[in-house]
């Protein structure tokens, strides 16, 4: 697994117009929305094609492998790339206010709506990525590092629960496909 370091370290390298979480979150919508066509698209979506050399190219499939066997395995092993516990929470939550943003623009991109039809409980979840994208943060306390804890840990069930939704059925229906 990539850590947020390194990313962050890849995304300054390679020049990118996106934060590091946010850059995560896009990839985990794509992923979401149309895991068919994310192997190609998703770093042209975050950066010029020139601008990731082929000598950078590792960090980005690193990330690229670990999140797709993360909402695939089914095993609730998903984590969001935020910065660690002991970065001020200021910043923690601005990182996952981007990474919410990334996620969103991830979906979007895919077309997700032109799709198909969304479930209330993926059009709630995404109501909810909306608001949390705007989310601030003023003092730091303990209550208010329980509550990032609970959104961050409410993010990482939804992406999941997207996932699932969205990717699983498809999965399903060409093993049954496969079968006759």
């Amino acid at each position: 697994m990539i850590s947020y370091a390194e990313l962050e370290s890849a995304c300054l390298q390679n020049g990118l117009n996106f934060a590091t979480a946010e850059v995560h979150g896009i990839l985990t919508g794509m992923l979401c929305a149309d895991v068919n066509r994310v192997q190609q698209d998703w770093l042209t979506l975050i950066a010029a094609p020139q601008s990731v050399a082929s000598s950078d190219y590792e960090p980005w499939s690193l990330l690229y492998q670990t999140t797709l066997s993360q909402l695939a395995d089914g095993e609730f092993e998903f984590q969001l790339m935020l910065p660690d516990d002991d970065t001020p929470l200021q910043q923690r939550t601005e990182a996952l206010a981007d990474w919410c943003r990334g996620i969103l623009y991830g979906l979007s991109n895919s077309k997700l709506q032109q799709q198909m039809k969304l479930s209330d409980n993926v059009t709630e979840i995404i109501e909810d990525l909306t608001q949390i994208s705007r989310a601030g943060h003023d003092a730091d306390d303990d209550a208010e590092e329980a509550a990032y804890m609970e959104l961050v840990e409410y993010v990482r069930a939804g992406a999941m629960l997207i996932y699932a939704e969205l990717q699983l059925p498809l999965a399903s229906a060409t093993d049954q496909t496969m079968l006759h």
